[in-house]
C-alpha cells in the first residue's frame, strides 16, 4: 500500500470496512498530472484509483477517507453507466488533457456531474467542504476572478442555498436523476447555469470507450460483490446493502409487464347471435360472439420531476396497446387532475401541470359520474410516476393498478403491481 494512502485506508478498515475492501482490489496510481484531484477509472486491466499528491496532502486522514468513500460511491451507484448518455459533450479522457484544462472542466462541470456528487456527498460527513486546487508544479490555482482561495465542494447545502430564493424545494437522500432535474429546472427559471460549488473529483476517468459497457458493469459488479463477501454482511451499512442489491438486480422488461397487466385486466363480453348456433345444441340454442373489451386508464404524473423525453417513450408503448384495440383514457395529474382525454396516437402529447405530486385525485376522478358517463368504467389503471406523492393517501381501488415507476423510484403503497420503466436518454 502506498504510504500516502495508508493512513486513510486504515481509518476505513477501522470504521467503514466495506470501502476498505473495495479499495484493496483497486490499482492505485499517484500522480501530479493525470487528474487534478482524484478519480476512478475502469480500464481493461481493472479498476484504477487515481490520486493527485498535491491535492491529497492538504487533508486530514478523516477527510481523505471521505474522498475515498466518494470514489467508491460512484461505482456502487452505477454512475459510470450513464455518463456518456446524459453528458456526451464531455465524454473525453481526462488523461488527454493538461491539469489546467481539467480544472477548467471542473469549474464548468456539467449539471450531471454536480448531481452525481450531491447524491453521494450527503452521506459523507468527513468529506472536505472546501479545498485548494494545484497545478502540476504544486502551485495553487486561482478561481475565475484570479484569487487564490479554497473552492467550495458541491453539496446539497450549496444547492439549497441557490435554489431556495427561486422557490424550488430540495429534498434529501434522492437519486442523482432527481438533482439533475432540479438543476435543469433552476437553469430554465434563472436563464443561466447554477453555481453550486466544485465537484470533488475528476469524473472524466470513468468516461472511456476502451472496453465494452457491459464488461464495465460486470467488472464493477465483481469488485463490489467480492468486497461485500470479504468484509461480511454484518459490516455493510443498510444503505450500501440496498445499493449492492440494485447493482446485482437484473432489469425486467417493463413492456412485457405492461402487456401482461393489460391482458389480466381484459374482460370478455358475451353477445347472443342467432347466426352462430350453439355447438352442443345447434337446433335449440343460439350461439355467442365473444368481444374482447378493455378500457384502460393511464395516469401520468405531470409534476416537474417527469420530463418530456420520459413521457414520449412511455406513450410509445401506449401506442402499441392502442393498436391492439385497447381504449386508453389519459389522466394528467400533478396535485390535481389537469386534463382527461381519450388517447389518440396521431396527436402530440402536451402535458399540463408541472406542480407537485398527489395520487388520490386520479382515483377520485375515475369514480365521478361524469367520468363514467363519458368514458365508462375502467378495467385497470397504469400510473406513470416517480413515486413521491404528498397529501391524502390514495385508497386501494376495486380495479387492478400498475405503478409504472421511473428508475430508482418507489411508491409508499403495498398494493398494485409495480414495474420499473427503463428510459433511454435521447441524443
Amino acid at each position: 500500500m502506498d504510504n500516502i494512502l495508508e493512513q486513510s485506508i486504515i481509518h476505513l478498515v477501522r470504521h467503514k470496512r466495506f470501502y476498505a475492501h473495495m479499495l484493496f482490489r483497486m490499482k492505485k496510481i499517484l500522480t501530479t498530472k493525470d487528474v487534478p484531484t482524484a478519480g476512478v477509472g475502469i480500464t481493461p486491466q481493472g479498476i484504477v484509483l487515481y490520486v493527485n499528491t498535491h491535492f491529497w496532502q492538504q487533508f486530514t486522514k478523516e477527510e481523505q477517507a471521505g474522498i475515498l468513500e466518494h470514489e467508491c460511491g460512484h461505482l456502487i451507484s452505477k454512475h459510470f453507466e450513464r455518463e456518456k448518455e446524459l453528458d456526451p459533450k464531455r465524454f473525453e479522457k481526462s488523461k488527454d488533457k493538461s491539469i489546467i484544462d481539467q480544472i477548467k472542466d471542473m469549474m464548468e462541470a456539467s449539471d450531471f456531474n454536480k448531481a452525481e456528487d450531491i447524491a453521494i456527498n450527503q452521506r459523507l460527513p468527513n468529506l472536505p467542504k472546501e479545498f485548494f486546487l494545484y497545478d502540476e508544479n504544486g502551485k495553487p490555482v486561482p478561481d475565475e476572478d484570479g484569487k487564490i482561495k479554497k473552492f467550495p465542494a458541491c453539496t446539497v447545502e450549496t444547492l439549497e442555498a441557490q435554489l431556495k430564493p427561486m422557490g424550488i424545494t430540495v429534498e434529501r437522500d434522492r437519486a442523482m436523476e432527481y438533482y439533475y432535474k432540479l438543476l435543469k429546472q433552476a437553469q430554465q427559471k434563472s436563464g443561466q447555469k447554477v453555481k453550486i460549488g466544485m465537484t470533488v473529483d475528476s469524473h472524466g476517468m470513468m468516461k472511456s470507450d476502451e472496453i465494452d459497457p457491459e464488461f464495465k458493469k460486470e467488472m464493477v459488479k465483481a469488485l463490489v460483490n467480492k468486497a461485500a463477501r470479504d468484509c461480511g454482511a454484518g459490516n455493510i451499512p443498510g444503505n450500501i446493502q440496498h445499493l449492492i442489491e440494485e447493482l446485482n438486480k437484473r432489469p425486467k422488461d417493463w413492456r412485457k409487464d405492461i402487456r401482461r397487466f393489460t391482458a389480466n385486466c381484459t374482460e370478455t363480453r358475451l353477445e347472443v347471435n342467432s347466426k352462430k348456433r350453439n355447438r352442443r345444441y345447434p337446433m335449440l340454442y343460439p350461439g355467442f360472439l365473444r368481444y374482447p373489451e378493455l378500457v384502460l386508464g393511464v395516469a401520468v404524473d405531470s409534476s416537474a420531476s417527469v420530463n418530456d423525453d420520459q413521457l414520449e417513450q412511455f406513450f410509445a408503448e401506449m401506442k402499441g396497446l392502442h393498436n391492439l384495440k385497447v381504449k386508453i383514457i389519459v389522466l394528467e395529474c400533478d396535485t390535481q387532475v389537469n386534463n382527461v382525454y381519450l388517447y389518440d396516437p396521431s396527436k402530440p402529447i402536451k402535458v399540463k401541470g408541472r406542480g407537485g405530486t398527489r395520487f388520490y385525485p386520479v382515483f377520485d376522478e375515475v369514480e365521478k359520474p361524469e367520468f363514467k358517463k363519458k368514458f365508462g368504467e375502467i378495467d385497470g389503471l397504469i400510473y406513470l410516476t416517480d413515486g413521491r406523492d404528498y397529501g391524502n393517501e390514495a385508497k386501494k381501488p376495486k380495479y387492478p393498478v400498475m405503478w409504472a415507476l421511473l428508475p430508482n423510484c418507489d411508491v409508499r403503497y403495498d398494493w398494485g403491481m409495480k414495474t420499473e420503466v427503463e428510459i433511454k436518454p435521447k441524443f
